[in-house]
Formats: structure tokens, sequence, C-alpha cells
């Protein structure tokens, strides 16, 4: 492995990287339940709706470079470690949190993708598909939730 990987659950490092993600949710957090119960982003001025359409790219750039920054991130194991060890990291993850963040990482391309189509039979579908598939984006605030609490946990320790 690179110096510094696997990465320490509570390094610097990953904390800005789980501060990065929870402000990406902080937006999901706001804009989803809008777009799922109304008209997408009819509504929203001309600006916001090409700012989304970045901020949609970024977005799923991170979350997908996520999946990967989790198989180099140590655990708390159930007896107290920290493990720290790749392939043990591995397994955990794939069996955690890998099935989750993977469905969402695919829905979050695919609805980039199909939003970009111009075909209006496939935009219509893709546009409903994504309402209803943007809700399992917020599924990331359960697991943000725990990086939140070690974050605080440091917060406070210092």
């Amino acid at each position: 492995w690179l110096p510094g990987i696997p990465l320490h659950p509570t390094s610097r490092t990953r904390m800005i990287w789980d501060i990065a993600g929870i402000l990406l949710l902080l937006h999901d957090l706001v804009i989803i339940p809008m777009m799922v119960f109304t008209e997408g982003t009819d509504g929203f001025p001309e600006s916001y709706k090409q700012f989304s359409s970045s901020f949609d790219l970024v977005s799923s750039i991170f979350w997908t470079f996520d999946v990967v920054v989790s198989f180099m991130t140590g655990f708390h194991s159930t007896e107290g470690f920290i493990q720290l060890h790749a392939s043990v990291i591995a397994r955990h993850y794939l069996k955690s949190w890998f099935p989750i963040d993977m469905t969402i990482v695919l829905v979050d391309w695919i609805t980039l993708f199909v939003g970009r189509s111009s075909a209006s039979g496939v935009m219509r579908l893709g546009k409903t598909a994504s309402r209803i598939m943007r809700v399992f984006r917020l599924l990331r605030l359960a697991k943000m939730n725990k990086s939140m609490s070690e974050l605080m946990e440091r917060i406070n320790s210092e």
C-alpha cells in the first residue's frame, strides 16, 4: 500500500473527506424532497438548473471515489480495535455498505446519462425513475451519521 493507506477512520484526511460528503448530503437533503414532490427543477431559476447539472456530475464523481476510499479506510471492530488490514477492510465493506453504496452510485450515473438523453420517452421514464431513486441517495445520511459521531467525539476530545 501507499503511505497513509489504509486510512485510519479518525484521521484528518478521512475527516475532511467525510465533511465534503456531509456538505453534498446537506444539498441533497434540501433539494431531493423538493424535486421528488414537484416537477424537478422546473420551478427553480435558470441559474440553479445550470448549477444542478454541474453539481450532479461532481456529486456522482465524489460518491464513486467514496466507494474506493471506503475500501481503503479502516474500521472499529466489534472488539473495539481499529482494523487496518486491507483484506479485512475490504471484506467488511463488501458485507456492510458496499451493496447500498454501489446501487446508489449506479443510479446516480444512470440518472445523469438518462437526463442528458434527447429521447423524450426515455427522458420521461428517466425523470420518473430519477425522482424515486433520488430518495435512496438519502440513505447516505445513515452512513454519515456514524462519521459525524466520530467527528464530534474527536472535536470534543481535543
